[in-house]
């Protein structure tokens, strides 16, 4: 069962990417071959996934941008 729905339609821009980062990585990790970008993942799968996500998105975001700021608040709050 899919909560796709549910989180994308009210989150911000950074939230969806994060979640959708989070749901491929989860995907990966367990080697999904129906699955694999991990759409019809239970929100306990994925959600573990959720600092992998913000590490990966505060890399490769450009510095000094709204995404950097997010990412790397959420990563600072992990710890």
């Amino acid at each position: 069962m899919s909560d796709k729905g549910n989180s994308q339609t009210t989150a911000s821009p950074y939230e969806a990417r994060r979640e959708r980062l989070a749901r491929l990585l989860a995907a990966s990790l367990m080697s999904l071959v129906r699955d694999p970008t991990g759409d019809h993942l239970p929100a306990e799968c994925w959600r573990q996934m959720l600092p992998k996500a913000d590490a990966i998105l505060f890399i490769v975001s450009k510095p000094e941008t709204a995404e950097h700021r997010q990412a790397g608040t959420r990563l600072e709050a992990a710890l």
